[in-house]
């Protein structure tokens, strides 16, 4: 007979101890770095803006260069899937999501959308996943000390840690788990 020597109580403590390791790596520091090309790109479609807008065969003003990343409170989803589908080959749910998710915030006095607030999304998801990957590992192995060797190393883990860096692979890697 197997007694079980660790309540549930425990267990959940350490679970919720990973994550918030997890959100600390996750959400410290969201601007410490500039923005990447690719999300730019994740930014100026999730608004429902293009890119073919921008001239490339002349010298652009500050105004010009900004225009993609600006929040316009007309545009709606269909907007984002048009340029998605003509400009990109993704697949459009993690655009979607962001572009709801921008809604959420205010936008700068330029009416530009902050990088807090286009990396707070990814950032959040990755979060979530320490108690997927928890409750995945679980599920396969039956083992809570499994468990939380997957929520651990998801938690800490470089890779999987600056969730914030990267565009649909984010939603892509927590529907996985």
């Amino acid at each position: 007979m197997k007694v079980n020597s660790h309540p549930r109580q425990f267990h959940l403590l350490w679970l919720l101890l990973w994550t918030a390791i997890a959100a600390l790596l996750r959400f410290s520091h969201l601007t410490a770095k500039p923005l990447w090309t690719d999300e730019f790109s994740t930014i100026v479609f999730s608004l429902g803006n293009s890119f073919l807008t921008i001239p490339l065969d002349q010298i652009l003003n500050y105004e010009q260069l900004l225009q993609p990343l600006q929040l316009d409170p007309q545009v709606g989803i269909g907007s984002v899937l048009e340029h998605l589908f003509a400009e990109s080959n993704h697949p459009p749910l993690y655009f979607v999501l962001t572009h709801l998710w921008l809604r959420l915030f205010p936008a700068t006095g330029d009416h530009l959308v902050s990088a807090e607030a286009a990396r707070s999304l990814p950032a959040l998801l990755g979060t979530i996943s320490i108690p997927a990957a928890y409750a995945l590992s679980w599920f396969a192995f039956r083992s809570r000390l499994v468990g939380h060797m997957a929520a651990i190393l998801t938690a800490v883990s470089p890779f999987l840690g600056f969730t914030w860096l990267r565009r649909p692979v984010t939603i892509l890697y927590r529907s996985c788990g």
